[in-house]
């Protein structure tokens, strides 16, 4: 009786060490008149994973297929990949992974299956796989709603973790005639320290005030009409990325009274102004202009390119001369954690010397920022917070989901598979 044997699975885990001995399964068919029952060995598929995933999800591949796996957080080199996928059923990556035509060459026919634990495609060559016959699993995508959310409550922590002592007094309206020393009956002004004294409570009570306006509440500020809501607001705001998440962005952005408000795009032809339609029977218009027009104008550049498909070998959009042409006051915010379009190690040094004046961060759980030690070092360089909590159980979720789908589709037939 043949065996089936697991070929390389790196896991410590009891789970992982008992699920990792040679087992051999056997399958009956239905019995029938004239037909005598035979055993046979079902052959067990085989699923390289190229990084460590969650152990919940590793459990659930390794109770139904064969595992060789790349024992480490960081990206499996390029020549290892090509050599472990050879003969696999299945493979199981993450953002940064490139999966391209060579990597299908390097499995083999045997390939029917690539699962990813990011959102978007952009990693995958999906025509090459659909010429080939192999299915291309993903992660739902988070509604670009909520994406937008995130992305202008990002904004407005960034400016609040990187405004100056001067600003904030700014805002507060030091100069009211509230807080001006009055003057007594004698004509004479009343000591100083006692009007000092005086305006605290105010002042106070402003300070409160204008925090308010950088708390994200149900997709509006806490306070729209404080003076910090109001500079912000005149602010320029530039959109990388004519995409959903990108017109959600600008759409969110002009309800809450942002006026300028420009779009580009290197893979899209420059037109005058796009349509967004908003309601029912209502249009918002957002100009699209050159990509060194967005670097030199925008006071807040938002990149949203994440529906976009990007080639392994494509040069960053937002780079050193990306860099030298925006403004020293200017504030970079992704979307998303991993994006093809920025280079983090330039960017790294342009918040270093000054090159711009802040960038905000989204540090999503499944796709971590490159070069994010150096980067939570700098004072000017925010990270959307996260509990630990939220960590844990998204990677927990994400895991189980690729894996519960990824061995749904390498052991149910595939005439089934397509009708269900």
């Amino acid at each position: 009786m043949e065996q089936s044997l697991i070929t390389d699975c790196t896991s410590d885990s009891p789970s992982s060490l008992a699920a990792s001995k040679p087992r051999t399964s056997t399958t009956t068919p239905p019995s029938s008149a004239g037909l005598k029952r035979v055993s046979r060995v079902a052959k067990r598929p085989v699923v390289y994973v190229t990084r460590r995933i969650p152990q919940k999800g590793m459990d659930i591949v390794l109770g139904a297929c064969d595992v060789r796996q790349w024992d480490a957080e960081e990206p499996v080199p390029r020549g290892e990949l090509l050599q472990s996928v050879a003969g696999a059923d299945g493979i199981l990556c993450m953002q940064g992974d490139w999966i391209d035509a060579d990597v299908l060459d390097a499995a083999g026919p045997s390939l029917q299956v690539v699962a990813t634990t990011a959102s978007s495609t952009g990693h995958i060559d999906v025509e090459e796989c659909q010429a080939r016959g192999v299915q291309v699993l993903t992660c739902p995508n988070q509604p670009t709603e909520t994406l937008a959310d995130l992305t202008v409550a990002l904004v407005l922590l960034t400016i609040k973790e990187t405004q100056t002592d001067e600003e904030r007094l700014m805002n507060c309206n030091l100069l009211a005639p509230d807080i001006i020393p009055s003057v007594n009956t004698n004509n004479t002004p009343e000591i100083l320290t006692n009007a000092r004294t005086q305006s605290r409570p105010l002042l106070i009570k402003q300070m409160s005030e204008e925090r308010l306006a950088f708390q994200w509440n149900r997709g509006k500020p806490g306070n729209a009409n404080s003076s910090t809501w109001r500079n912000i607001v005149k602010k320029r705001f530039g959109i990388y990325g004519l995409t959903r998440l990108g017109l959600s962005v600008a759409q969110l952005l002009n309800s809450l009274g942002v006026s300028d408000v420009m779009i580009a795009d290197k893979h899209w032809e420059l037109n005058t102004h796009v349509e967004v339609p908003v309601g029912t029977g209502s249009t918002s218009y957002f100009k699209m202009v050159t990509m060194d027009e967005l670097l030199e104008r925008s006071d807040v550049i938002c990149v949203c390119d994440l529906d976009k498909e990007c080639d392994d070998d494509s040069q960053a959009v937002f780079g050193k001369e990306a860099f030298e042409k925006m403004n020293p006051e200017a504030i970079l915010v992704t979307s998303r954690s991993h994006q093809a379009a920025i280079n983090f190690v330039d960017l790294y040094a342009a918040l270093r010397v000054g090159k711009i004046r802040a960038a905000g961060l989204n540090d999503c759980n499944q796709e971590p920022v490159p070069l994010k030690a150096p980067l939570h070092g700098l004072r000017n360089c925010v990270f959307l917070p996260q509990t630990q909590e939220s960590v844990y159980d998204m990677r927990h979720k994400v895991s189980v989901l690729i894996a519960e789908n990824l061995t749904h589709a390498l052991l149910l037939p595939k005439d089934k598979l397509d009708n269900a």
